[in-house]
């Protein structure tokens, strides 16, 4: 008599014979198969992949944009000028106009010229600053005589002059102890300059009070 054959069950459980394969797509929990979820996946990376050619594309239009207004041209370029109220008859600061177009500079600048040696540049700068001096003495006087008899503006005047002579004074000490520090031919240029500058600025000065003062008067 033969024996029976046992058939084994195949079980859904962990011991199970056929395991789920690890490369297998499994099922949603809505029951969609591996089909339907690539659509799917595929769909969402399409939208991801527009989204990206839209940004760039922004990012493109935006640079083009930059780049274009940087290569604008200046020159259409307008700056509305703000007037300040009460400048024009109470302006007694520096006049405006260009400090480098009075007849004094085109002398120095035709003496530079001239003799580009160091000895010549220091030459063209002192004669600059003795013109600007004399200029300084005379403007000075001028604002003295538009004074006339107001006695306080007189002694006003006299009193800020000598203050600014001792400043003058004590300034060109300090550029030649700063040229004296130094080494090289060039700084006896830089402290000619500087002193005539300082001559060239307060005669400037004086006269922007004098003209301030006889336009109001």
């Amino acid at each position: 008599m033969s024996q029976p054959v046992v058939v084994p069950v195949l079980s859904s459980s962990k011991g199970s014979l056929f395991r789920e394969s690890p490369f297998s797509i499994p099922s949603n929990r809505n029951g969609e198969g591996a089909d339907t979820a690539r659509v799917k996946s595929d769909e969402s990376f399409g939208r991801k992949s527009m989204l990206r050619m839209l940004f760039l594309l922004m990012l493109v239009v935006a640079l083009t944009s930059a780049a274009a207004a940087m290569d604008a041209p200046k020159d259409d370029l307008v700056l509305e000028k703000v007037p300040v109220e009460g400048s024009e008859s109470e302006d007694f600061g520096i006049d405006e106009f260009d400090a480098n177009d009075h007849p004094i500079d085109h002398e120095v600048n035709r003496l530079l010229e001239l003799d580009e040696s160091t000895n010549g540049q220091v030459q063209a700068f002192a004669k600059g600053y003795d013109l600007w001096d004399a200029e300084l003495n005379k403007v000075y006087k001028e604002l003295m005589t538009a004074y006339d008899k107001n006695e306080s503006l007189k002694l006003a005047l006299k009193e800020a002059q000598l203050t600014w002579l001792k400043f003058r004074d004590a300034e060109f000490k300090h550029l030649e102890e700063i040229c004296a520090s130094k080494e090289g031919s060039m700084y006896r240029i830089f402290l000619a300059s500087d002193r005539m500058e300082l001559v060239k600025a307060r005669a400037l000065e004086l006269k922007s009070r004098y003209n301030a003062f006889t336009e109001t008067s």
